[in-house]
């Protein structure tokens, strides 16, 4: 069974999420969502669901963060 990602403390869910609204660039708004929906608590395979790609792309996205 898949464990939940820990994201460091350096922005909050509320932070997150706010520039992941806010963003205007595809990629980079993808990423923001990612990471939010991390944040959230949702695992890695749902999350990459929801983006549109893998849970191995989401898992180094959130090690590089």
């Amino acid at each position: 069974m898949s464990r939940r990602i820990e994201l460091q403390p350096h922005r909050s869910t509320e932070e997150l999420y706010e520039l992941y609204r806010a963003c205007r660039r595809p990629n980079e708004k993808t990423r923001w969502r990612a990471l939010y929906l991390i944040s959230r608590g949702t695992l890695a395979a749902e999350a990459a669901r929801r983006v549109g790609r893998t849970s191995g792309w989401v898992t180094q996205l959130t090690r590089r963060y």
